[in-house]
């Protein structure tokens, strides 16, 4: 099944950015989604936190006062402003939501199911003082029939094409415009140093060496140092003080913010 992502999902992503710039954040956080729900209004997850007793303008209150700031950031420096990896992680979840629920797009409800399972956040904390988690907020919604997947979904006309004009869909997207280089970035001296982790980075290295069951994760809260062990991996690349195996390797950080925004047309995503 192909998943695309809702327009509506796709215009709170971009009221988040500019939610992250009233705020005078350059990083957008979970607490930016929620408002760019709030913002939006008119999607099933604003209706559904109303509809369980929580009003909007509340929590959006509640969340301003916790994360508001004095910086003031120009509108020209919008494009400036980037997903935090708790945002990005939430919008992965996002995804996995809606194809767990066999949605043909990810969708608003599917993002606040996100929020609510994922990250800490100030608009997390909010709801679960009013009584709302994740599983009631999901009951709720399978009460509601919202997640259920609407019959033939409407494909979205794409623009006209020259004669010799390549499609936009079709247009071959470079890794690059996705991911980011740790490999590159550590040999341009951008990287901390990694204290206090050898242990765990030669560990690794040799789960990447093996022949079979070579796939290794790292599982932790955040701000445990998960990305300090890749980062760590990345300078041995650079500094050439690795196994033959993987010397020649590059390590590249996926941004999984930048692959969800801005797909428009059914199977977008995928593509991508």
């Amino acid at each position: 099944m192909q998943l695309q992502v809702s327009e509506d999902l796709n215009r709170i992503i971009a009221y988040a950015r500019e939610e992250a710039m009233r705020t005078g954040s350059y990083g957008i956080g979970p607490d930016h989604l929620f408002l760019g729900i709030i913002r939006h209004e008119d999607n099933a997850a604003f209706r559904s936190i109303q509809s369980l007793g929580v009003e909007p303008a509340d929590l959006k209150s509640f969340i301003d006062q916790r994360i508001f700031t004095n910086e003031t950031i120009p509108y020209e420096q919008l494009d400036h402003i980037s997903f935090s990896r708790q945002a990005q992680n939430v919008l992965s979840i996002t995804v996995m939501e809606a194809s767990r629920l066999k949605s043909p797009a990810a969708r608003p409800e599917h993002l606040l199911l996100a929020l609510c399972r994922t990250t800490e956040s100030y608009g997390q904390v909010y709801l679960r003082q009013h009584g709302i988690d994740y599983g009631r907020l999901l009951a709720y919604m399978e009460d509601e029939g919202m997640l259920s997947s609407p019959s033939a979904p409407r494909e979205e006309e794409q623009p006209s094409q020259g004669p010799d004009q390549e499609p936009e869909a079709d247009k071959k997207l470079s890794i690059e415009e996705f991911a980011y280089d740790l490999t590159q970035a550590a040999r341009d001296g951008k990287l901390d140093p990694v204290v206090g982790r050898d242990m765990e980075i030669s560990r690794v290295i040799e789960i990447l060496g093996r022949r079979k069951k070579n796939n290794p994760m790292l599982i932790g809260e955040p701000g445990v140092g998960k990305s300090a062990i890749v980062e760590g991996i990345a300078q041995k690349i650079a500094s050439g003080d690795i196994s033959a195996a993987l010397a020649k390797k590059r390590i590249l950080s996926l941004d999984i913010a930048s692959v969800v925004a801005g797909t428009k047309y059914r199977g977008d995503f995928e593509k991508r």
